[in-house]
C-alpha cells in the first residue's frame, strides 16, 4: 500500500518556491508523480497558496509566467483528483469544519490550522508534512500515534522522512 503524505499549506507552497525544504518536496512530489506516494491536501491550501504565490508576484519574487503556472498546476491537480489520485485535494464538508473545532482549544491552533490537521487525519495519512515552528511545537507535544508530524524546518526530521521512505 502506498504511503500518504499530508500536505500543510506550507509543504504545497515549497514545491513552487525555493525555501527550505523544497529539496525534499521536489523529491515527494516527484514519486507522487510516479505513482509510489500518494500526497493529500484540502482545497483550502489551494486559496491559502494563491495568497502566498500572489504575495510573492507583488513583491517581485515570482513572474506572472511563473503564477500562471502554479496556478494551471493546481488546477490539473483538482480536476483529477480523486481517493486514489496521485495527488489529492480533499474538498471541505461539513464534517471537517464541525468537527475540526475541538482541535482548536485542545492545541491553541487556528481554524486554518485545525482544518489541516483535522484533514489529515480524515484521510488517513502516514505523515504531517509542515513548516511552522509554533504549530509543531504545539503538536509535537501532544502524542499522536495516527500519524507522523514532519517539520520541514527541521533537517532531523527531513533526512528520517526520506530515509523512511527511501528517497
Amino acid at each position: 500500500m502506498k504511503k500518504t503524505l499530508y500536505f500543510d499549506t506550507s509543504a504545497v507552497v515549497k514545491e513552487f518556491s525555493r525555501e527550505i525544504g523544497s529539496d525534499l518536496i521536489d523529491k515527494l512530489t516527484t514519486k507522487a508523480r510516479e505513482g509510489i506516494i500518494q500526497i493529500v491536501s484540502s482545497v483550502w491550501a489551494i486559496n491559502e497558496s494563491i495568497a502566498v504565490i500572489d504575495r510573492k508576484f507583488r513583491k517581485g519574487e515570482l513572474n506572472q509566467i511563473e503564477v500562471q503556472t502554479i496556478i494551471a498546476t493546481f488546477a490539473e491537480r483538482v480536476k483529477s483528483s480523486s481517493e486514489t489520485s496521485n495527488f489529492r485535494f480533499a474538498y471541505l464538508d461539513h464534517k471537517i469544519v464541525s468537527e475540526s473545532r475541538f482541535l482548536i482549544n485542545e492545541l491553541h491552533i487556528s481554524p486554518d490550522d485545525a482544518l489541516h490537521l483535522y484533514t489529515c487525519w480524515s484521510c488517513d495519512c502516514q505523515y504531517f508534512v509542515i513548516h511552522d515552528k509554533k504549530i509543531v511545537s504545539n503538536l509535537k507535544s501532544q502524542e499522536y500515534q495516527d500519524f507522523e508530524i514532519v517539520d520541514l524546518g527541521n533537517e532531523q526530521d527531513r533526512i528520517n522522512l526520506e530515509s523512511k521512505l527511501e528517497l
